[in-house]
């Protein structure tokens, strides 16, 4: 867009926003990532999770909180949805579900995501599920605990489950993980409330820091086959939705910094940084640097590419569904015109 005046100034560009329509933004944004991930490889994890812009919103529309979809490996948003609060995450997650093709894929959420809605909305969309178990579901706790509690008592005789463990030395930390699979869904509390449920676990961390060792026990519910191995991967994949989104959000793009404040303006702005996070992640060939670094070069270059979604969906149909996606270091590249869709 050629501007024969020079830069709008920041009330220009804010009253621009707030006219927009929130709802074409949306989905004009997930129009742009179909067209760079059309579709996603069975057993690609899609990590669910919502994050609230502090600085962001108005005393209308209250603090921004949106919840996004991260297809992890390639690192790409695929979709968000505005939520109002936290606990009304539970009504904008499956509205965000419905909007994507996930069809094979394992979606994760954390222990806000796990309610039977949420789970039926992932079956429905004919993917698996992984969701994290806390008190705000108490009987099905207390029944995983117990039995888990039992098997450790009886060392496990006469108890079919799955195993996997990891060590990670990293920054004077040492944790060890294991991770423990069951089928037996006769023992916990009201299985029939979740569709699709084929089994449960249980993850035991053990965190060494210096000579002080603290242990911790995280639970689970899922929809994959009890197969600890590809438990931990969902679980672990799960992670690049705070290592890799939100914390490019708000250390790279100054998410929390932002003061959007008219109308929903501040919405239509998160779908702009989403999709300059796509950006960023994906032009990784032939410069070296970080985010801010590829942010500086984007700023000064009016020609920066994107990767080309046929080199992508080559990538992803040879890659090891054991370890995940991970982008080579060169790839074809081309720029699509997505800035029309707005």
């Amino acid at each position: 867009m050629k501007i024969e005046h020079g830069i709008l100034l920041h009330d220009t560009i804010g009253r621009v926003f707030g006219l927009l329509d929130a709802q074409t933004v949306e989905r004009s944004f997930r129009q742009w990532v179909s067209g760079i991930l059309p579709a996603l490889e069975p057993g690609t994890v899609v990590a669910v999770d919502g994050k609230t812009s502090w600085r962001c919103g108005s005393d209308e529309h209250g603090r921004q909180h949106l919840v996004s979809a991260l297809a992890s490996g390639v690192d790409v948003v695929l979709g968000q949805q505005a939520a109002t609060e936290k606990p009304s995450e539970i009504t904008a997650t499956p509205q965000l579900l419905q909007a994507l093709a996930i069809e094979g894929a394992i979606v994760t959420t954390d222990a806000a995501g796990t309610h039977a809605p949420i789970s039926q909305a992932i079956q429905d969309r004919s993917a698996d599920y992984v969701l994290a178990v806390k008190d705000n579901q108490p009987l099905l706790a207390d029944s995983i605990r117990a039995f888990f509690a039992t098997g450790q008592a009886t060392q496990w005789a006469h108890v079919d489950y799955d195993y996997y463990d990891t060590v990670e030395k990293d920054h004077g930390r040492i944790e060890t993980r294991r991770y423990y699979a069951f089928g037996q869904l006769d023992s916990l509390s009201n299985p029939g409330q979740w569709p699709g449920l084929k089994m449960f676990r249980v993850v035991q961390a053990e965190c060494t820091v210096k000579d002080r060792t603290s242990n911790e026990q995280r639970l689970y519910i899922g929809g994959i086959s009890p197969q600890a191995r590809k438990f931990a991967y969902a679980l672990r994949s799960h992670l690049e939705v705070k290592n890799r989104l939100h914390w490019c959000l708000d250390v790279c793009l100054d998410d929390d910094q932002a003061r959007a404040r008219l109308k929903n303006g501040a919405q239509k702005l998160a779908a702009i940084k989403r999709m300059v996070h796509n950006v960023l992640r994906l032009r990784t060939s032939g410069q070296k640097g970080d985010i801010k670094a590829r942010r500086l070069v984007a700023s000064s270059y009016l020609g920066f590419p994107l990767i080309d979604a046929n080199a992508l969906l080559s990538i992803m149909k040879n890659r090891s569904p054991s370890y995940g996606l991970r982008l080579p270091k060169r790839y074809s590249l081309v720029w699509p015109h997505f800035v029309s869709g707005f």
